[in-house]
């Protein structure tokens, strides 16, 4: 895996201004600016930052000792070099229960210079072939030369055989990973 500055462009993006005090109902437009060596290792890249914005008390409040809420919004800013490609992988579903959670965890995998989304569904079905539950993706990213574990919820399931069949949408492309279940009776 690469460190995380391999695809980064923070140290190429400027943000205007990089503080400000807004009222309350307010709208206050900012610009960022993004200045793009001029070379890079690799002929296609995504790369992408964080621009977090925080609110602060103010003076008064703090002087005064009142309670304030703290507030933090973060957006992501991608940046594509190139025409990267997406490389992405699905791995072997695996079912875990607790008492009071169910879930079915999918590994997905991105050999890719781009990142994708998690689109589309997970759809378990019962030994006789009808749809028991179906679990949308919730279009997270999946980053590039990442490999990640994702949970989705699902209800508790009856002791038997289940087939799932994971469909993940990448551009005009459907992946489909086909698994076996096996849910055995609690001991």
């Amino acid at each position: 895996m690469q460190n995380d500055d391999t695809y980064s462009c923070r140290k190429w993006t400027t943000l205007n201004p990089t503080e400000i005090d807004v009222a309350a109902g307010a709208i206050v437009p900012f610009r960022y600016t993004m200045q793009v060596p001029a070379t890079f290792a690799v002929p296609a890249r995504t790369f992408r930052c964080a621009i977090v914005f925080e609110s602060m008390p103010t003076l008064e409040d703090r002087l005064q000792k009142r309670a304030t809420n703290q507030v933090r919004l973060v957006t992501v800013l991608y940046a594509s070099i190139g025409n990267p490609t997406a490389a992405p992988e699905i791995g072997d579903p695996q079912m875990e229960k607790s008492e009071n959670r169910w879930n079915v965890e999918v590994p997905f995998a991105n050999a890719g210079e781009t990142h994708y989304r998690l689109n589309g569904d997970v759809v378990i079905k019962d030994a006789e072939g009808k749809v028991v539950e179906t679990v949308e993706m919730d279009s997270s990213p999946i980053h590039p030369q990442a490999a990640v574990k994702v949970a989705f919820p699902i209800q508790p399931l009856r002791e038997g055989e289940y087939s799932m069949e994971i469909h993940l949408k990448v551009g005009s492309k459907i992946l489909v990973k086909e698994a076996v279940v096996e849910v055995a009776s609690a001991r």
